[in-house]
């Protein structure tokens, strides 16, 4: 049986590799056909380098979602992290040989990464006690897993529930990872929800396709950072290019194609209402490198918070 995925994070030796996208939603799953296309002159771009390839949400699940929201806004008001939330994090490294079996320093260092990035949200990340025979972060020596037969693995791997993170660290299947909206949460495929990542994005690995692009670092760990911005809820800054409410979050800059070269300045939708916003190049959930990206909006924070509360927390 195949299962239709959300993929993120296209490998540029792979990118003629054509590929089924889908996302669970809280109808179950729906499938959805081809990846995010960049537009116009991001095209020729696009053909060459790593990009994200998780699709926007559809008209109906953008609907639902925001009446939710907006419900849980009347009703309990604006939301900013006052506390902490830790999520239990399982680290699954599935190798081919020596190939991918990356060190218990590099997850480490990548769960560190996450925590600079989020503790200021209201997030952080720690990793799940080991215990008999149940080692934490587990390593897989298996071949099919490491290219990514994504079913198989998680079928047999995933731990913890709907408000722990589960990551897998293989070849990446092609991407530089991949990940799930909250949505898919309590529907028929919940068991693939989590994060996969290239083992070649992680903090000072090395992996052909992604390490060596000459001109852009993928392998600081933000590859990571962008895939539980997915998990929380945040789309890309550019879904929904220059409509009103592009990425349903107020406070990031309509965005009409996706930034691969940090560009400064850059003003895609060229505003039209009197107003200068350059895109958010410097954003977690833009396409720069991994040199250019820091920063989350106080809008991204809310929702995030928002979106565990709806979706995750106690489930």
């Amino acid at each position: 049986m195949r299962m239709d995925t959300m993929w993120c994070g296209r490998i540029a030796a792979l990118a003629a590799v054509t590929v089924t996208a889908a996302s669970a939603t809280t109808f179950g799953v729906q499938g959805q056909a081809g990846r995010q296309a960049a537009s116009g002159g991001d095209r020729q771009i696009a053909s060459i380098r790593p990009e994200c390839g998780t699709r926007p949400l559809t008209d109906l699940e953008r609907a639902v979602d925001a009446a939710r929201v907006a419900e849980f806004k009347r009703t309990r008001g604006s939301l900013k992290a006052s506390t902490l939330t830790t999520i239990t994090t399982y680290v699954h490294v599935l190798h081919n040989g020596s190939e991918g079996r990356v060190s218990d320093r590099m997850i480490r260092d990548q769960l560190s990464v996450l925590n600079d990035a989020y503790a200021v949200h209201g997030f952080r990340f720690e990793m799940a006690a080991s215990g008999r025979g149940n080692p934490n972060p587990d390593y897989t020596d298996n071949a099919a897993w490491f290219n990514d037969d994504e079913l198989a693995y998680k079928t047999a791997l995933k731990e913890g529930s709907a408000d722990d993170l589960n990551i897998y660290i293989n070849g990446g299947g092609g991407f530089l990872g991949y990940a799930y909206y909250p949505t898919i949460v309590g529907t028929q495929s919940e068991v693939l929800d989590g994060l996969v990542l290239a083992y070649g994005t992680l903090p000072g690995a090395n992996q052909p396709g992604i390490s060596d692009i000459p001109g852009f670092v993928y392998n600081l760990g933000d590859t990571a950072v962008h895939e539980v911005g997915h998990f929380l809820g945040l789309v890309h800054t550019f879904d929904g290019a220059c409509s009103p409410t592009n990425d349903g979050v107020a406070d990031t800059p309509a965005e009409r194609s996706p930034d691969f070269y940090c560009t400064v300045g850059r003003n895609s939708c060229k505003d039209g209402n009197g107003l200068i916003e350059f895109d958010p190049i410097n954003n977690f959930m833009d396409y720069s490198d991994d040199l250019c990206l820091f920063e989350f909006t106080v809008g991204q924070s809310e929702r995030m918070n928002i979106q565990w509360m709806l979706y995750r927390q106690g489930r």
